[in-house]
């Protein structure tokens, strides 16, 4: 008998009889609960006994048998275990993503960024990856050496007849390139993107790289690396390769900012684009930068004409280039920012104006550094950030109007 492990929310069992994840189901999945357990746990006895002469006679053996029983549905040919028996891990999609009619449930679906191992800078593969919940009760990411994608589909589609395919934005959450807040920086964010008709993509990026000399040029790697490969899969994404935004927070805004106006940071895009500078898939369609960590770099000291010191200025850092491409770039950060200089997101505003690149710039009285999408305090006005900027997106024709999806 052939056996499905399947966690698919069309394969997962509810209590409520007739029904599946609210939809009608067929008449196999109704009936008594006491009747449908008893009958596994006989099917689940005479499976025991026909393996029993091999390797599983032990009690034990016989109860883990009876109790993924108990979580399941027999169909004809087909078991279906349900995904709260075993301990789930997402389904990796090495190269190539699935499209949307086998696609598996949201969250689950990931895309490996360098199946062959990450360019240097390295990141070391012990101690492993890990997740972390803190006192203020958000949940953080660590020592991440498999750099990749996690693949969420909207929640809203538009109908059936509309042959246009959905934006997609990847999310870089911060973390000061030590951890990855992709809690309300990356998880929280993809659920309101979907909610929206987008396709949104959490990048996870290699980090630590805090005590790197240049602790952006992994994560640079990582997302202008996520952007070839997104395009690339397009099809299966069911997304418009055209309009591939990025949307960073913190540390992973300054990850944004540089892989889409700074210089290419992996080897073979380096050559292309020495070769074609209109073609340059490592760039995003459009930015969104959020609390953008160390936009300036270092104050510098002008020398007047007459050879005198003048005053300090700053300016962009070094990485950042304006002038190499044309992006459109959504900016949201508080005036009381004390993690990162609101004067970066007013200076990176004003240069881009002055080059005419379509750009918007909230800057909110209070709100602090990392509220994302949890804003400390909803009486200031940075908790409004999410619904300036699906302003913005609507009216780019990124975001579907709410009347155009279901």
């Amino acid at each position: 008998m052939p056996i499905l492990l399947s966690s698919h929310p069309r394969h997962r069992v509810k209590s409520q009889p007739g029904t599946r994840d609210g939809q009608e189901c067929p008449s196999y999945a109704m009936g008594s609960d006491v009747f449908l357990r008893r009958f596994l746990y006989s099917f689940a006895g005479r499976v025991l006994k026909s393996m029993k002469a091999n390797t599983m006679s032990s009690a034990t053996s016989l109860q883990r048998i009876r109790s993924a029983a108990v979580h399941s549905i027999l169909l004809p040919g087909i078991m279906l275990i349900h995904p709260a028996t075993f301990a789930q891990q997402p389904q990796t999609v090495s190269q190539e993503v699935t499209n949307a009619a086998t696609a598996p449930a949201d969250g689950t679906e990931q895309l490996q960024l360098w199946p062959d191992g990450h360019p240097e800078p390295r990141v070391p593969i012990d101690p492993p990856e890990r997740r972390e919940t803190a006192a203020d009760g958000l949940t953080r990411r660590f020592n991440v050496s498999n750099p990749r994608l996690i693949i969420h589909r909207p929640q809203k589609v538009l109908p059936a007849n509309d042959s246009r395919r959905t934006t997609a934005i990847i999310v870089a959450p911060g973390g000061g390139f030590g951890r990855l807040s992709d809690e309300h920086e990356g998880l929280d964010v993809c659920r309101w993107l979907t909610s929206r008709g987008v396709t949104a993509i959490q990048l996870v990026y290699r980090t630590p790289t805090s005590r790197h000399p240049t602790p952006f040029t992994g994560p640079v790697q990582d997302l202008q690396k996520a952007l070839i490969e997104v395009r690339k899969n397009a099809e299966g994404l069911n997304i418009d390769p055209e309009n591939v935004g990025v949307m960073g927070f913190s540390a992973g805004g300054q990850t944004a900012l540089i892989a889409a106006y700074g210089d290419p940071l992996i080897p073979e895009q380096t050559s292309q684009k020495e070769n074609d500078t209109q073609h340059e898939p490592f760039r995003p369609d459009f930015l969104m930068l959020i609390y953008p960590y160390q936009v300036l770099g270092h104050a510098e000291k002008q020398i007047a004409g007459d050879g005198a010191t003048g005053e300090t200025t700053t300016r962009l850092r070094p990485e950042v280039h304006p002038d190499q491409a044309h992006i459109p770039t959504f900016i949201a950060q508080s005036s009381d920012d004390q993690a990162s200089a609101p004067e970066g997101s007013i200076q990176l505003y004003l240069e881009l104006r002055k080059r005419g690149i379509p750009a918007e710039l909230h800057l909110y009285e209070s709100g602090g550094h990392g509220f994302g999408m949890r804003p400390r305090n909803a009486g200031n006005g940075a908790h409004d950030w999410s619904g300036r900027a699906e302003v913005w997106l609507r009216m780019h024709e990124w975001m579907p109007s709410s009347q155009e999806t279901k």
